[in-house]
């Protein structure tokens, strides 16, 4: 007995460059819906999921130049899911900043306008491409972090409302585990 349907490939209803997919359910029906980011268009598509492994059409988002990395979670406490999007126009060549798009949820399937958190040129080398989420600083609130080719991590810390502090770069130090011979 086989333990899956056929697949169904992304890039046949999506885009045709998917470069991350985030699941959550963003209207509270209990089935999850899907977020893909199409780095050939600089959008993320949105699905409802229809609960029996298909999804209706949701928004399209524009999310800059390339989307690569995104996280779902309720960055402002008000019970819905938001969706942060990591834009790496550097990877691509483009003119513009690097930045994180933060698109706040409605809780019915719809996304509000997002705040743009431009990143720029931090000093830490070009973006590995993930964006995650977590308490990084213990203050109760969700933060974003971006690590770098460079070794470092970029930290927008959150202020629970939705909105994020001033970008700060943080670079591991680098010691030596043993001495030499």
């Amino acid at each position: 007995m086989e333990p899956f349907g056929a697949p169904w490939h992304l890039s046949s209803v999506w885009g045709d460059n998917i470069r991350a997919v985030a699941v959550g359910d963003s209207n509270g029906d209990g089935s999850p819906a899907i977020a893909v980011a199409d780095g050939s268009v600089g959008t993320v598509t949105m699905g409802l999921g229809n609960g029996d492994g298909t999804f209706q059409a949701g928004p399209t988002l524009s999310t800059g130049q390339n989307p690569i990395s995104m996280t779902a979670a309720d960055f402002n406490g008000d019970g819905n899911l938001d969706l942060a999007v990591l834009d790496c126009a550097t990877c691509v060549n483009a003119a513009g900043a690097d930045s994180i798009y933060v698109f706040p949820g409605n809780g019915d399937g719809t996304i509000q306008t997002p705040t743009v958190y431009p990143i720029g040129s931090a000093g830490a080398g070009t973006f590995s491409g993930k964006v995650i989420t977590l308490d990084f600083n213990g203050d109760g609130h969700l933060d974003l972090g971006v690590a770098t080719q460079g070794g470092g991590t970029i930290l927008f810390p959150g202020r629970g409302t939705g909105r994020f502090s001033r970008v700060s770069l943080w670079a591991p130090q680098r010691r030596r585990l043993s001495r030499p011979i």
